[in-house]
């Protein structure tokens, strides 16, 4: 089995992360496997060791899309996929772009087009284009039943669309508290500090001005440490949400740090996690952060709740009523309050993610529904190579 694989981000977010993932573990399954990345993007970077062949596994093919300009979606970048899409049994287009780019290729060749598989991981409503897209055949990876609705309703027939969760890779063990004390002590924590966190992109979707104005209510003894790509931490944005938490009077108890590969770091040192977001198809830094065994408090949007079960594995708020902010402190105050329902809330989520959302599950289960689609023969618009 051949794999064509497409992702058009130059940054590093939890969908790159996923592709990374997927690439390693369909290498150890023996796959070929072409990645079609921009130049210069994260994702290639990170991917790069896996060209070389080592014993029992096959290199990845990486082939580079144009990113001379701000435009991904280029002539020649369809190009590039249609001639890629050649010599593989499937293409899977890992964001929406990536789509495009497949779908045009499909239209520009004559004669048979390999199956298209598409990743859906979020929950925005699907507009005109991505409407046109969805009328052709095409198979569909949804990151929640959420967002596997949201596909259904644009047209595609649910047998054509799978929900398949984002994986995250889970310590085999906790740090034992005199370990946990000294990463705390890393990070400037003082002893005695409760200590709320989250890993974010500084995207517009995400709350975080709401998470400086939970702050400044909270007492002096609630510190934040947010968690967000190493390349935004001098961003504009970045350095607004720091002055909006110095003249909220809680400039000293907000802290932003750059997260590449010591996300557990961090999340090990926090006594609870907190998402906030206006929509979210899922959110796999919520997976990461029960992975280390944290209680979760998270909006009440998309398929959040999929994975936060209120009351078991964490808390919800819904972001959009009146007076929310009254719920979230409220939340916060009972987790804070409770060493017993910290660690019962974080036995619980780290359970969850043990059962249904490990890196290992999310890739079998890829790889099952490549193989579904390949021995169906249901695509009308290719077929398996001999």
């Amino acid at each position: 089995m051949r794999i064509l694989h497409i992702d058009t981000g130059m940054g590093w977010r939890g969908g790159q992360q996923q592709v990374l993932w997927l690439l390693e573990g369909a290498q150890v399954r023996s796959l070929d496997q072409v990645l079609l990345v921009p130049e210069g993007s994260e994702l290639a970077r990170r991917a790069t060791p896996l060209q070389r062949i080592g014993r029992d596994l096959s290199g990845l093919e990486m082939v580079h899309l144009s990113s001379s300009s701000e435009r991904i979606l280029s002539i020649e970048n369809v190009r590039r996929v249609r001639e890629a899409a050649r010599s593989v049994d499937l293409v899977h287009a890992h964001d929406a772009h990536a789509h495009t780019l497949a779908w045009a290729a499909q239209k520009m060749t004559t004669g048979k087009f390999p199956p298209i598989v598409v990743a859906r991981r979020v929950s925005f409503p699907i507009r005109l284009l991505g409407r046109w897209k969805n009328r052709q055949p095409a198979w569909f990876i949804a990151v929640s039943e959420f967002v596997r609705r949201q596909i259904v309703a644009s047209g595609i027939p649910p047998s054509r669309a799978r929900v398949i969760y984002d994986g995250v890779r889970v310590p085999s063990e906790l740090p034992e508290r005199n370990e946990r004390l000294h990463r705390r002590r890393e990070l400037g924590i003082a002893d005695g500090e409760f200590v709320l966190g989250a890993l974010s992109s500084l995207s517009p979707e995400k709350l975080l001005d709401e998470t400086v104005q939970l702050l400044s209510v909270m007492p002096t003894n609630v510190r934040f440490v947010l968690g967000i790509p190493a390349s935004q931490v001098s961003s504009p944005e970045a350095v607004r949400i720091k002055r909006l938490a110095e003249q909220s009077g809680c400039g000293t108890r907000y802290q932003l740090m750059g997260v590449e590969s010591n996300a557990d770091r961090l999340l090990q040192s926090l006594d609870a996690f907190v998402y906030l977001s206006k929509s979210e198809g899922l959110g796999s830094a919520i997976l990461l952060a029960m992975a280390n065994g944290l209680p979760v408090i998270a909006s009440r949007v998309g398929g959040i709740p999929e994975i936060v079960q209120h009351e078991r594995t964490g808390l919800l708020v819904d972001p959009v009523a009146d007076g929310w902010n009254r719920p979230l402190v409220a939340a916060v105050q009972r987790l804070q309050e409770s060493a017993e329902m910290r660690h019962r809330y974080g036995t619980s989520g780290r359970e969850f993610v043990l059962e249904h959302a490990t890196s290992d599950k999310m890739v079998a289960r890829t790889v099952a529904l490549y193989e579904e689609i390949l021995a169906s023969g249901l695509e009308e618009s290719g077929q398996v190579r001999s």
